[in-house]
């Protein structure tokens, strides 16, 4: 038997008016390890690094860049756990035994080198292992500053993860983070800009805290110092082996509609605590992914975890986030490498100098190209479903609400104008769905065309053959994608003047309406611009999924 599921949408959006902050053109980051950082990016020979930085990679981040029109380049923040127990080698106080891990001027020449080279901005992450902050205030004049050019310099990330540092034994049993903590930040900013003049007194990010601390007491101390509130997020952990705990179609699940609670729980309690909150201050994801613990097979390294990417990216940005990290970009010396379980959105065969690029990257591609330039909006698009006996069948329970479809909507208002939908298809129970737009108060000059690009796969578990409007980087040679540049064109039906467009099980699509778009395939080295006066729009969305049912 054949079941038809009626959705109906309606959105009214003023270009005055929108639930996000503008986007901005480096929105996109990139979080790397300090020892992951010569695996990502160097070519390597029998077994070591050369030095010579490897074109692929630098030519990752440029596709990042052009999706938005080269309005800027995604943020490159250099630590994580490896923050904490990194060493500067000019030191001259003694080392102590938890550093594993020593950070070379060689090194911080190379930041250079890539920051140069792709126009992005860095935000080294540093230690703060020692409570005396006089190591740290050397290794940022004679380290960073002597090695890096300032103005390749965003801001400084100081620690990582404090609220572990007691059960990792970097702090005696008697320290808390939610006040140590603190002062100890104070104290290491203060001496940092008291010592060093040319670094500005609003130039540091922190705490870097997971979803297991609380930033309450640190927002609500309301440090001048600060420029950024970072905080980290995993959907799920992979520190188990639990197939329950993480599994795909649980990853596609998120974001819920309370998984960033904690962020704005804290302003709020944080606001009622001093009265000023935020203060002008961002908050920024210094590190996120879908699965901790360096991710899990079949569930970070797979095809699904794209499409969380995507949606999760744009939930971020509908929250005003200012900045979002994607974590792990590294190396390895497996020729297995493609199967390899990380979520990094690329992992580098050292053995053959062959980058694989991952999953995750090209929803950091599409994202770009989907905002297209600095100063777009977005808000999510909420649906009702008009006959709720026409969902697959639910538990018999007269109190449970049916379960809506994994379907998201997203609605974006391009800075370079006009209007994007996109559309998520993240429900595995359910087939394709046929979605009618009517937009036709939209202020469309000529025959009302509209271009769709669509993110697909093979399926949801694929790891390879993943293409952003028919291009993918396998296969590529020097780290663009290759393949034909596919798009469609639609136009709204002349009799009920609606657009239609199918969206499979486990796909994105989008829409670009009213002059929304890129002008070029994707990674293309130019785009042109284009333009809409429209003041409204009035989108009506009608989806209609059939359901075979056994």
């Amino acid at each position: 038997m054949r079941i038809l599921l009626f959705l109906i949408l309606t959105i009214i959006i003023k270009t005055t008016h929108s639930l996000s902050l503008a986007i901005d053109a480096e929105f996109m980051c990139l979080s790397i390890e300090w020892n992951h950082l010569p695996e990502a990016f160097l070519i390597y020979a029998q077994g070591k690094p050369t030095g010579q930085i490897n074109p692929f990679s630098i030519n990752l981040i440029r596709n990042l860049a052009a999706g938005v029109r080269y309005q800027g380049s995604p943020t490159l923040r250099i630590g994580g756990n490896s923050a904490t127990l990194m060493w500067w080698s000019r030191s001259n106080v003694t080392r102590p035994p938890t550093t594993n891990l020593t950070v070379a001027p060689i090194t911080l020449g190379l930041m250079d080198r890539i920051a140069t080279a792709t126009n992005s901005r860095l935000v080294p992450d540093i230690s703060m292992l020692l409570p005396d902050p006089a190591v740290t205030t050397d290794f940022v004049k004679t380290g960073l500053l002597a090695n890096i050019n300032y103005r390749n310099l965003l801001a400084i990330e100081l620690g990582n993860e404090p609220e572990i540092w007691v059960r990792k034994g970097f702090r005696p049993e008697n320290w808390t983070y939610t006040s140590d903590y603190i002062n100890e930040f104070i104290t290491f900013t203060n001496k940092i800009t008291n010592d060093i003049p040319t670094i500005p007194k609003t130039y540091f990010w922190g705490p870097a805290m997971s979803t297991m601390g609380n930033l309450t007491t640190f927002i609500a101390s309301n440090q001048p110092s600060i420029n950024g509130f970072s905080f980290h997020r995993y959907a799920l952990s992979g520190c188990t082996d639990d197939p329950k705990l993480v599994n795909l179609p649980l990853l596609l699940q998120d974001p819920y509609p309370t998984s960033y609670n904690f962020l704005f729980n804290a302003v709020n309690a944080a606001t009622t605590i001093s009265g000023v909150g935020l203060n002008g201050k961002n908050l920024v994801a210094g590190e996120i992914n879908s699965v901790s613990c360096g991710g899990v097979d079949g569930v970070s390294n797979v095809f699904g975890a794209a499409i969380w990417g995507l949606d999760n990216f744009l939930t971020l940005a509908d929250l005003s986030i200012r900045k979002v990290c994607v974590h792990g970009a590294q190396g390895n010396f497996r020729s297995t490498a493609a199967s390899d379980h990380s979520y990094g959105p690329w992992i580098s065969d050292l053995h053959e100098n062959v980058v694989n690029v991952r999953p995750i990257y090209y929803s950091m591609l599409f994202f770009n190209r989907i905002i297209g330039s600095a100063n777009s909006t977005v808000r999510q698009a909420n649906f009702t479903i008009l006959d709720p006996t026409a969902l697959p069948p639910q538990p018999v329970d007269a109190s449970t609400t049916p379960t809506p479809p994994n379907i998201k909507l997203w609605l974006v208002k391009n800075g370079n104008g006009g209007y994007t939908f996109v559309i998520l298809h993240k429900d595995l129970g359910l087939p394709a769905v046929d979605l009618l737009i009517n937009a036709t108060s939209l202020q469309v000059s000529g025959d009302n065309a509209a271009m769709v690009e669509r993110m697909t796969a093979a399926n949801v578990y694929s790891k390879t053959g993943i293409r952003v409007a028919g291009m993918t980087l396998d296969g590529s040679t020097d780290g663009r994608p290759v393949g034909k540049w596919q798009t469609e064109i639609v136009r709204a039906n002349s009799a009920d003047e609606l657009y239609r467009i199918t969206v499979d099980t486990g796909t994105v699509a989008v829409m670009y309406l009213a002059g929304a778009g890129p002008g070029g395939p994707v990674g293309a080295t130019s785009f042109s611009a284009r333009s809409s006066s429209c003041d409204s729009i009035l989108v009506t969305m009608l989806l209609f999924i059939c359901w075979m049912a056994l």
